[in-house]
């Protein structure tokens, strides 16, 4: 039996509070002054008084016979007949304290008994399912309710492997300096927490006779430990440890971190500070493996800087249900029936189908891999669920792995490893890598569908951009600011000294004056165009102003009159730029002004030719209705045309599928300075679609972050989703799939996505 716990029977009112103090615990009703004569619950020092009588009285048992924590108590012994004397011993002290106990509380010559949130049997330790089935329903808005569930979890810490790994988003979010932003990493690690106390393992009790292995770990982040004892020829854990570094702890390094681990599972006691200390050279730990027998009970301590031994591949197997079946099946050479596996998943049908492939060696189950000719072969050791994501990381993220390609990445892990879905899992690994996705080749040219903005009416949507730097002429420009009208195609170019924003806003007023406020102005996002100075210009004027960045395909009219701006410089000849344009077959200056500044220099010799022997009144008329021809030609024109330029790129064009909430990586070829341009990244994310402008056209901003980009789809590419456990990551999704949209919302209510980076 695992023990017999006791409850006090109001604990508290069993205590007399002395005459003189019970004015301290003084309240007021409706009918009088009431004073306490016992404890009462809410005192600020109830807890350690009664803590304190507790100890005094069993004084003399405390972790010899029983355990005690304010009012719950738990009597043990080696024998049955022993844990009756210890109870009675116990009992009478009671009685000599004048302390009675609860019956209906006392729960005795039990096989399983509740004690502190756990559940203690013959077989080991559990956590008290009561209490753990809560955390399901736990919901947490701001750093506070944060930091109470890390605390309940904390307790339980020594079930969860890797704990402190587990928690670190959400470690991170409690920082004093930081702030509250729920991200997907935090609700994985809020899940992930969740399935853990949920799906506790059972802890072994150690017993007197079998070797105890202590194996720690230390990582960037925290340090952990895990006690194991060999018992019936098999390792059973007996508790996990795991804590998060400090500030300082950080910024050790790998060995100190390794030996820190050490030293912590060790403890600083007195006892344990007597004896020699391990001690190894920095540029040798990596290829040590620490043993120490301390004490009598020879418990080794060994710092895991190598491969997983024997043991830890076999219990990593016999956990996993489909590898356990194969693996007992073999070593007992008695395949399963179709019967037996028609039901299970793939991964089961698959190696039942390579049953003669598999072989059992030193208590691990293998593969034999061989050669389309039979000439080679070799065996690779078959990998569980819970072991296929190191793998990976191993042989792709590490320095050694070099983030290559899928083809070599399976080469490398097929060489020594296998599972059923190896190449589906080296797939999507490689395909959702942050740091793979980053250095991937610029985006693809013509990508999206064209789309037509055709102007109704001359300077309703202009186009600005600057060109230069130029030779410096004789009066000290060196820029264009060149201006395109959309409807007419009307070009004015104007010298500049600098391409300041007071500069440009000056010619920009000058172009409004002569030909009045347009609708809507389309440059690039220059930084003069962005300015305080040209948004209030802007405003003040009522223009509608729109920009996209690093996509000069919407500016195409004005970069197109770059070229031919430079070809007439060039060449220092006229260009045909000032003859008939393709669109309608007349000059823009004769769309804008109803005459071409080719015939000024006949005008007088041959007047009557051009119209002005007309009357004013004649003129106004014949002028107006000639331009509401002209007017009704070109839009007829612009619109015939730009159907043809469409159809025909589109006809190489994709139609990529972007909507609001998605998220994307962004192409930046931009270069920062001091660092070499081949090992930057060209694409930087991911972003969130926060509003989407048009088919191809959309805002995006960082999660969390305040400032938005207006981008083209051409520089976007789908995130997808990141590579992901099932067993570990699916199974928690599918658990909370119920109630995974309301748990962990931020205030905002905004969905967070589940869905991690590419990584």
């Amino acid at each position: 039996m695992p023990g017999f716990p006791l409850d006090l029977k109001s604990g508290y009112w069993q205590l007399k509070i002395r005459p003189e103090d019970r004015e301290k615990t003084a309240f007021s009703v409706g009918n009088g002054l009431w004073q306490f004569v016992a404890m009462s619950f809410g005192l600020c020092n109830a807890p350690a008084t009664f803590e304190r009588l507790m100890e005094r009285v069993l004084r003399s048992l405390l972790s010899k016979i029983c355990l005690i924590y304010l009012d719950d108590e738990i009597v043990f012994g080696k024998t049955f007949e022993k844990m009756k004397e210890n109870l009675r011993e116990v009992l009478l002290k009671f009685r000599a304290a004048k302390l009675s106990v609860n019956p209906k509380k006392c729960n005795l010559f039990r096989r399983q008994v509740k004690y502190l949130g756990h559940v203690v049997s013959s077989a080991g330790i559990a956590t008290d399912p009561e209490k753990t089935e809560a955390v399901t329903e736990w919901l947490v808005q701001n750093k506070k309710q944060v930091r109470s569930f890390l605390g309940f979890c904390s307790y339980y810490r020594k079930f969860v492997k890797g704990f402190s790994s587990i928690a670190k988003p959400l470690f991170k979010l409690t920082e004093n300096l930081t702030k509250f932003d729920w991200t997907g990493q935090c609700q994985i690690a809020f899940l992930g927490l969740k399935q853990a106390l949920t799906s506790a393992p059972l802890l072994s009790f150690p017993k007197g006779e079998g070797k105890m292995i202590l194996d720690t770990h230390a990582s960037g982040f925290g340090i952990g430990a895990v006690l194991s004892q060999v018992q019936d020829g098999y390792v059973r854990v007996i508790a996990y440890y795991s804590r998060v570094l400090n500030k300082p702890e950080r910024n050790y390094c790998t060995t100190r971190r390794e030996l820190l681990a050490l030293g912590i599972i060790h403890g600083n006691t007195d006892g344990l500070s007597r004896r020699p200390c391990v001690e190894e050279k920095c540029r040798f730990c990596s290829k040590v493996e620490v043993q120490r027998e301390l004490f009598e009970d020879k418990i080794v301590a060994r710092i895991v800087l190598r491969e997983d031994s024997s043991e830890d591949w076999r219990r990593a197997q016999i956990e996993d249900q489909e590898l356990a079946m194969f693996l007992l099946a073999k070593e007992n050479d008695m395949r399963p029936s179709w019967e037996e596996v028609s039901s299970k998943g793939l991964s089961t049908k698959i190696y039942w189908h390579q049953w003669h492939a598999l072989e059992v060696q030193n208590g691990i189950l293998h593969k034999r891999w061989e050669a389309p000719n039979l000439t080679n072969s070799f065996l690779q050791l078959m990998i569980p669920r819970s072991k296929v994501k190191q793998i990976l990381e191993e042989a792709h993220d590490t320095p050694s792995g070099g983030h290559f390609g899928i083809n070599k990445t399976l080469e490398k892990i097929r060489k020594r490893f296998y599972w059923a879905t190896c190449k589906k899992d080296v797939e999507e690994w490689c395909r959702t890598c942050k740091i793979c996705i980053a250095k991937r080749s610029a985006a693809d040219k013509g990508k999206s569908p064209l789309q037509i903005f055709n102007s109704g009416a001359p300077f309703e949507r202009i186009q600005m951009d600057i060109l230069g730097p130029l030779p410096v002429s004789s009066s000290g420009n060196n820029y264009l600011l060149v201006v395109v009208d959309c409807f007419t195609k009307w070009v004015e170019a104007f010298p500049l000294k600098n391409m300041r924003a007071t500069t440009v806003a000056e010619i920009f007023v000058q172009v409004v004056s002569r030909y009045g406020v347009p609708l809507e102005l389309h440059t690039d996002q220059g930084r003069n165009f962005e300015s305080q100075l040209f948004q209030e210009l802007m405003r003040i004027l009522g223009i509608r102003k729109t920009r996209t960045a690093l996509h000069p395909q919407s500016d195409g009219q004005v970069e197109r009159q770059h070229q031919t701006i430079l070809q007439y410089l060039s060449k220092t000849s006229k260009h045909e730029a000032t003859g008939v344009t393709p669109s309608e077959g007349v000059t823009p200056s004769f769309v804008l002004r109803k005459r071409s500044y080719l015939a000024d220099g006949f005008a007088k010799r041959y007047s009557s030719q051009f119209g002005f022997s007309e009357s004013a009144e004649e003129y106004v008329r014949n002028l107006r209705q000639k331009l509401d021809e002209i007017h009704q030609r070109v839009r007829e024109r612009l619109e015939s045309r730009s159907l043809k330029i469409k159809c025909r790129y589109d006809r190489k064009a994709r139609h990529p599928v972007f909507e609001e909430g998605q998220k994307v990586w962004l192409f930046n070829p931009h270069r920062k300075k001091d660092r070499s341009p081949k090992l930057q990244n060209d694409w930087e994310g991911p972003f969130e679609i926060i509003k989407k402008i048009s088919d191809v056209v959309f805002c995006i901003s960082r999660s969390g972050g305040r400032k938005s980009k207006v981008v083209h789809a051409d520089r976007c590419r789908p995130q997808t989703l990141g590579w992901s456990d099932p067993k570990n990551i699916g199974d928690i999704l599918l658990s909370h799939s119920a109630s995974a949209q309301k748990v962990c919302a931020p205030p905002s209510g905004r969905i967070v996505s589940i869905a991690s980076s590419p990584e």
